[in-house]
C-alpha cells in the first residue's frame, strides 16, 4: 500500500514538538524544539552582546557568524544533543604511564557522524522537512530549557553534564508546547566556586555567566601559532582545549569513570612527535595514533599543544 504525501505531510502536522522531543530520548538523545518567531531574540541577543564588548571579536568573526537570515519555509528550530564523555589518551613518560585528556568537544570516534546520519533518518522517516543550520547552539540549550549555563559559559544538560555535542536543525514540526525561557545558571552554580578557582586565567565571576573568551586557553589551544607570553606553561592540561573548570564541576563527577582510554603513546611515538614539525615526517605508527586521536588534520596545533602539556603529566 502506497501512502500519499499528502497524508505524510498531516500527521507531522498533527504530531506537534513534544511527540517528536519524546521520539529523540528513544534515540538516545535529548532536544527541545521552540518557534522560529524566536530567531530575531537570537540573533539581538548575539549583536547586543557584541555591541556592548561582552563578546570578543575575534572570537565572534570566528565562531559566532551565524546563519540567522536562513528561516524561511520553516516553523520552529531544534536543538539536539547527545552525550560524549571525556576521552583519555594514555602517554609514557619517565618510564610511567601517564592519562592526557581530550574534551569531547574534540574527539569522538565516529559517534558524530553516527549522530549525523541518525538524525537524518529520524527526519527523512517521519517526512519531516529539516536543514542543519549555524545558530548559537549554547543559548538555544539555555533559551530552550533542555539545559542552562554554567558559571563558566559551559552548557550543562541533565545526565550529560558538560559532555555533549550538539546541533541545531530549521523544521516544519509545529509547536505546540512552546520551549522559551530566561537564561538560567544551573542551581548548583549558586552555592560553588569550584571553575572560579580552578581557571587558571581568572577569566570566571560570580557577577555573569559570561567570560571573555579570547583570554581563555581553549581559545589558544585551537588556533594556530606560538602561545601568548602571559599563559602559563604550567597551565596546559589537555591535548586541546581546557578541562580546568569542567573537570572536577560537580556536575561533571559522576562522568569521570565513563571515561575511555582511546590510545596509548609509548616513549618513541612521543620521541618521534617532538622531533616532527610535519605530519607527513612522522613514523608510519605514529602516524596511526594521530589519526586515531582524530588530529592529523590539525597535527601543528596538537603538536605544539602536546609538546606543552607533556610537561605537566
Amino acid at each position: 500500500m502506497i501512502i500519499h504525501p499528502t497524508i505524510l505531510r498531516n500527521e507531522v502536522l498533527m504530531k506537534g514538538n513534544v511527540y517528536y522531543e519524546n521520539e529523540l530520548k528513544t534515540l538516545g538523545y535529548k532536544g527541545k524544539f521552540t518557534s522560529i518567531t524566536h530567531t530575531n531574540e537570537l540573533k539581538s541577543e548575539i549583536l547586543d552582546l557584541k555591541r556592548s564588548g561582552k563578546l570578543n571579536t575575534d572570537i565572534f568573526n570566528d565562531y559566532l557568524d551565524f546563519d540567522f537570515e536562513e528561516l524561511e519555509d520553516y516553523n520552529s528550530i531544534a536543538i539536539v544533543a547527545m552525550e560524549l564523555p571525556v576521552s583519555i589518551v594514555e602517554v609514557e613518560k619517565d618510564d610511567s604511564i601517564k592519562d592526557v585528556m581530550i574534551p569531547s568537544a574534540y574527539y569522538s570516534g565516529g559517534k558524530v557522524e553516527a549522530f549525523n546520519q541518525n538524525m537524518k533518518e529520524f527526519f527523512n522517516s517521519q517526512n519531516i522537512k529539516y536543514k542543519p543550520i549555524h545558530l548559537p547552539c549554547k543559548l538555544l540549550v539555555a533559551r530552550t530549557g533542555l539545559g542552562a549555563y554554567g558559571r563558566n559559559n559551559i552548557a550543562y544538560i541533565d545526565d550529560f553534564g558538560s559532555y555533549f555535542r550538539m546541533r541545531a536543525y530549521l523544521t516544519d514540526i509545529h509547536i505546540d508546547e512552546d520551549n522559551w525561557k530566561d537564561v538560567t545558571q544551573t542551581e548548583l552554580c549558586a552555592t560553588c566556586n569550584i571553575c572560579m578557582e580552578s581557571c587558571p586565567n581568572h577569566l570566571i565571576s560570580e557577577k555573569s555567566y559570561l567570560i571573555d573568551a579570547g583570554r581563555c586557553i581553549t581559545f589558544f589551544n585551537e588556533i594556530e601559532g606560538e602561545f601568548p607570553d602571559w599563559i602559563d606553561p604550567k597551565w596546559h592540561n589537555a591535548i586541546i582545549g581546557c578541562m580546568k573548570c569542567q573537570y572536577d564541576c560537580p556536575h561533571n563527577l559522576k562522568f569521570k569513570s565513563s571515561m575511555k582510554v582511546i590510545s596509548r603513546f609509548n616513549s618513541c611515538h612521543v620521541e618521534d612527535i617532538f622531533n616532527s614539525n610535519s605530519f607527513d615526517h612522522l613514523n608510519e605508527d605514529t602516524k596511526e595514533k594521530v589519526i586515531e586521536i582524530e588530529c592529523k588534520d590539525h597535527y601543528d596545533v596538537f603538536r605544539r599543544n602536546f609538546k606543552s602539556v607533556y610537561q605537566n603529566i
